[in-house]
């Protein structure tokens, strides 16, 4: 739906962990870039569908973490992972996210990685575990989560 704002009336737009439960994601994206002035911030944050746990799950022959599977029956991952109802509709990877926000007239100015801090889907006593989502959030492109910072060009 349209947002109840005038065009061009904000500087700053923050869309933390939303667009991965919207069913129509185009609308909300170009709202976004209506209401905001040219110069103006999008700060987005998602989870990361390429994600290096993602990658070694469907290599093993499991689905990936952040879709849901069923709205009752939870599929059971190894080291004890069970799938958490997320209401997650759509899951981008950070190239598909850019070019969705390019299509609307964002330029991406940085994007950065960060890694799992939800505790629905932390992994009890596995420390290596979260070694590991760390070294790989250095890299956006395989970390567990995708920010960006954009602006209306």
């Amino acid at each position: 739906m349209k947002l109840p704002f005038d065009d061009d009336f904000f500087d700053l737009v923050i869309m933390i962990r939303v667009i991965e439960h919207l069913m129509n994601p185009d609308n909300a994206v170009s709202e976004v870039y209506r209401v905001l002035r040219t110069g103006g911030l999008l700060i987005i944050a998602t989870p990361n569908q390429a994600s290096w746990f993602n990658r070694l799950l469907l290599l093993l022959g499991h689905p990936i973490l952040g879709i849901d599977l069923s709205t009752k029956w939870r599929y059971h991952y190894p080291l004890g992972v069970t799938q958490v109802i997320s209401g997650h509709v759509r899951l981008y990877t950070v190239r598909a996210l850019k070019q969705l926000l390019s299509y609307y007239g964002f330029k991406v100015l940085k994007v950065k990685g960060y890694p799992q801090v939800s505790s629905k889907t932390r992994i009890k006593g596995r420390i290596f575990i979260y070694a590991l989502d760390r070294f790989f959030a250095i890299k956006p492109t395989t970390a567990s989560n995708i920010f960006m910072a954009c602006q209306k060009i």
